[in-house]
């Protein structure tokens, strides 16, 4: 499973680079269009056409993340709730897939409540500090798992093979607790209450549902 979700997250990160990158060559010549005059026309840019431009690129770049960050919270969280919920590590209904649709629809209207209760009462800086802590803890999970698993678990099928294992993991790893420790300590204060709840749930009802206990 984590070697699918790996090449699932590879996928994933294309579709939004792709978009990012070209959002930045726009960028790119919007500014060196604003900076740069036609000859003979000293008049051809306003005074503050060049601030016009900027506000414009930082509205697209700005809007770009925005995307991604949805995309990312909507569209994954409810994923992770299933695949928990369908190995015993979460109740059974966060499994159900909708009859038409085909999606975890429970995890996605408990997911979207959350967070849209949450973001209307939130201070948007610790929000943003919050999700790029616990995101960066995931991804060194994932790293971590990749090196365990490709040693204790070798004869695992695995539609996708993470090259220069264990160096790129552990290169992931270093990176992300990097970015980790330069957060405020208020916000280890709050990730780590939230994982006391997490770890909380796990040994009062996924301990004993889960399908791998034993």
């Amino acid at each position: 499973h984590l070697d699918h979700a790996i090449a699932e997250l590879a996928v994933t990160a294309r579709l939004l680079l792709v978009p990012a990158a070209l959002l930045r060559a726009l960028a790119d010549c919007l500014l060196i269009r604003c900076r740069r005059p036609r000859r003979g026309n000293v008049h051809a840019v306003a005074p503050f056409q060049p601030l016009q431009h900027r506000t414009q690129v930082r509205f697209a770049l700005t809007l770009q993340h925005d995307l991604m960050r949805r995309l990312i919270v909507h569209d994954g969280q409810p994923r992770i709730f299933f695949s928990m919920a369908r190995d015993g590590l979460l109740p059974p209904f966060m499994a159900k897939v909708h009859p038409r649709f085909r999606t975890p629809w429970v995890g996605t209207i408990i997911t979207g409540t959350f967070v849209a209760t949450f973001a209307a009462f939130a201070n948007i800086a610790e929000v943003v500090d919050l999700t790029n802590i616990g995101t960066l803890f995931a991804f060194i999970l994932v790293s971590a798992g990749v090196i365990v698993l490709r040693r204790s678990r070798p004869d695992l099928e695995r539609g996708f093979t993470v090259p220069g294992v264990p160096w790129l993991p552990v290169a992931s790893i270093i990176a992300c607790l990097w970015l980790m420790l330069n957060l405020t300590a208020l916000t280890w204060i709050r990730f780590l209450i939230w994982m006391v709840l997490g770890v909380g749930v796990y040994w009062l009802y996924g301990r004993r549902h889960s399908r791998f206990a034993g």
